[in-house]
């Protein structure tokens, strides 16, 4: 929120027209506004969740899979093309994940009051 309204303001003083911000938009607009904003808290809620209950190697992976999964959707839902380039990226990614998932299993399994 305070990042939106300091947005305004550097508009504002750059002086560009905000009555357009307050103006009816398309629903679609709205649709994707309201979406981004439940989805986001609730993926906020089950990060949050996840650092008091899981090992934190396994929290921080999060961040290496929201690309991976933004590009899988942006295939789906809008034909982007995936060449062979974002494919080798992808994987490499999925499989340092991997690594990182088992590594935390066997630790587990030669060390289990940790």
């Amino acid at each position: 929120m305070f990042g939106g309204l300091c947005a305004i303001g550097v508009g504002i003083l750059r002086g560009e027209r905000t009555a357009q911000f307050f103006a009816p938009h398309e629903t679609q607009t709205w649709i994707a506004f309201i979406y981004i904003s439940v989805m986001g808290a609730i993926a906020y809620s089950a990060y949050a969740f996840l650092l008091d209950n899981a090992p934190i190697s396994l929290v921080a992976t999060y961040a290496f899979v929201n690309p991976v999964v933004a590009v899988l959707l942006g295939a789906f839902l809008r034909s982007e093309i995936i060449t062979a380039t974002i494919l080798f990226g992808g994987s490499i990614v999925v499989f340092g994940i991997a690594l990182v998932v088992l590594g935390e299993k066997r630790e587990k399994l030669v060390n289990p009051e940790t």
